[in-house]
């Protein structure tokens, strides 16, 4: 119960915290990701493989593996982030819950495992600015 208690005072001291567009142009990289389902809930560590995700003012998102690349196209709305492909097509809506010039958080719901209604399921990403050359 404490637990759950310390994510909800997390979840609303990110949530009134002012998101500002400019803070999200950088390289960013995964720290974290909690995952939640209906009481159940799980955090792993860095990622593997580790993606380099590098937000441009054009409005486009390179995310870098290694040496190769991909690039979409990315909308911020208030505390919504949208990933588009090259037709348009939404390709990952998230909701920012905390960005600044050390840390983006964001949150994407998922979808049930079951057909059972009322369940609660998402994911929350934890990343880190990396220090460009």
């Amino acid at each position: 119960m404490k637990i759950r208690l310390a994510i909800v005072y997390i979840l609303l001291a990110v949530a009134c915290t002012k998101k500002d567009k400019h803070d999200l142009l950088a390289t960013w990289k995964v720290d974290s990701v909690y995952n939640y389902h209906n009481g159940f809930d799980m955090v792993t560590y860095g990622s593997d493989p580790e993606i380099l995700y590098h937000f441009q003012p054009d409005g486009r998102l390179r995310m870098t593996l290694d040496k190769e690349f991909r690039y979409v196209f990315y909308e911020w709305h208030q505390d919504t982030l949208v990933y588009r492909d090259n037709n348009n097509n939404v390709v990952e809506r998230l909701t920012v819950l905390k960005v600044d010039q050390h840390q983006l958080v964001v949150q994407r719901a998922k979808l049930p495992i079951f057909h059972e209604k009322n369940q609660d399921r998402y994911e929350i990403r934890y990343l880190s600015r990396v220090k460009e050359d």
